[in-house]
């Protein structure tokens, strides 16, 4: 029985991992969103938020996708009066200066990783990228309180 006991000394026990740190690039209202406590909403088109590994990768994201329409939105290059609409449009955009974001760092435990794997949320798109789908929340626990996700204090306030 004492060697049994010495055997179950010996086996170390896995500390727990570091949380998987990523950037997202929100517009200044899914950001004003979020710190009241609601859920963001990803891209309509898409359904899924793209994750990064530094701030500067998550804002030129925001910068490559601000500009990219699905096929059925292409603007209509048939006459000067639809592209004086177009060129309004962008300079008012409904969402505020569409070149402005918010980077907010991501936190996803090794739990949540692996649970948000599992329920297709999280995918990996390419090294250094990864897309979460569907809703983003400031924080999403399991059913047994478990921490899975949650926004971290780095912040960097709208930049251009």
């Amino acid at each position: 029985m004492a060697a049994f006991d010495a055997a179950l000394t010996l086996v170390p026990v896995p500390a727990p991992l570091e949380p998987l740190r990523k950037y997202i690039g929100l517009s200044p209202s899914q950001f004003q969103a979020l710190q009241r406590g609601h859920g963001v909403a990803p891209d309509p088109y898409s359904g899924r938020f793209g994750l990064r590994d530094t701030p500067e990768e998550a804002l030129n994201r925001g910068y490559t996708f601000n500009t990219w329409e699905p096929p059925s939105k292409k603007r209509k290059q048939d006459s000067v009066e639809n592209d004086k609409e177009n060129l309004e449009q962008m300079a008012n955009p409904e969402d505020g200066d569409p070149k402005k974001y918010v980077i907010v760092e991501l936190n996803v435990t090794d739990l949540g990783f692996r649970w948000l794997s599992m329920e297709s949320r999280l995918h990996f798109n390419r090294e250094g990228q990864l897309r979460l789908y569907g809703a983003l929340f400031n924080e999403v626990r399991d059913a047994d309180g478990r921490l899975l996700y949650q926004v971290g204090e780095h912040v960097q306030q709208p930049i251009s």
